[in-house]
């Protein structure tokens, strides 16, 4: 965000902002999540503090199962989770993608039934080193269900 001089002399806001996640000003196309070990995770739902959709791209609680930015020259194009009956999900990871040349029908619309899952920048990743404080604090497992009593009927 900016502010410049208006046309009267006054302040004037400019919002110089791009939808979605940036990084010194590039825009995130897509987030590749790793688990604990260091081995590639997929279908991994993100959420922010306030438990809203994470998305890096893409028009959330929109109709449009692909991002308009990519599609029309900005290279691989995502493409969000569908699910029939919900509108396209932009917070599963990764996105799958179509390759940026990816024809177009008759009405400009890219066949998303081609995307896939892109290669993941890494293999594997280091693992988390476990602390000493992680060691010492004991595994939490969920206490069994007691099974029902059968009712004895004489």
């Amino acid at each position: 965000m900016s502010y410049m001089s208006g046309p009267s002399g006054g302040v004037e806001y400019v919002d110089t902002s791009q939808p979605g996640l940036t990084i010194d000003g590039e825009r995130i196309r897509n987030i590749f999540a790793y688990d604990a070990d260091g081995t590639p995770l997929t279908d991994v739902q993100l959420f922010d503090q306030a438990g809203r959709p994470l998305t890096t791209v893409g028009d959330a609680g929109g109709t449009t199962p692909v991002d308009d930015y990519f599609l029309y020259g900005g290279g691989p194009v995502p493409v969000a989770l569908s699910v029939p009956g919900r509108a396209p999900i932009w917070n599963v990871y990764p996105l799958a993608e179509l390759p940026a040349d990816a024809p177009l029908d008759e009405t400009g619309s890219p066949d998303t039934s081609k995307a896939t899952t892109p290669i993941f920048p890494f293999p594997f990743v280091p693992a988390v080193p476990v602390t000493a404080a992680d060691a010492a604090t004991p595994a939490v497992t969920p206490a069994a269900t007691p099974e029902p009593t059968p009712a004895v009927t004489p």
